[in-house]
């Protein structure tokens, strides 16, 4: 099994590899400038057989994790949850980030 490129991925309309890009260009990259997917007008990057298995997986994963989330209480993480330690808020965020809030 191949390593998909580490996220966090961050998806860029109107990215610019250089002054020769034309417009309508847009990207996937992670924080690292990494690039998982690149596209043009006339020109693409397309993603490894790994990246493309997960986000082929990903809309199954969102509605997996909604479920579970749906079905685990909060109140489950303890007093001091927050976003840094807690599984629970990440996996929240996550949500929200995918459903374009963040």
């Amino acid at each position: 099994m191949s390593k998909f490129t580490p996220g966090p991925w961050k998806w860029t309309a109107g990215w610019s590899m250089g002054p020769s890009e034309k417009d309508g260009t847009s990207c996937v990259q992670n924080d690292k400038g990494d690039l998982v997917f690149h596209s043009c007008d006339g020109c693409s990057l397309e993603p490894s057989e790994a990246d493309a298995n997960l986000i082929a997986a990903a809309p199954e994963m969102y509605e997996a994790l909604k479920e579970l989330l749906d079905a685990t209480p909060q109140e489950e993480c303890g007093p001091d949850c927050n976003e840094a330690n807690c599984p629970w808020m990440q996996a929240k965020a996550a949500l929200a980030e995918a459903d374009g809030a963040l």
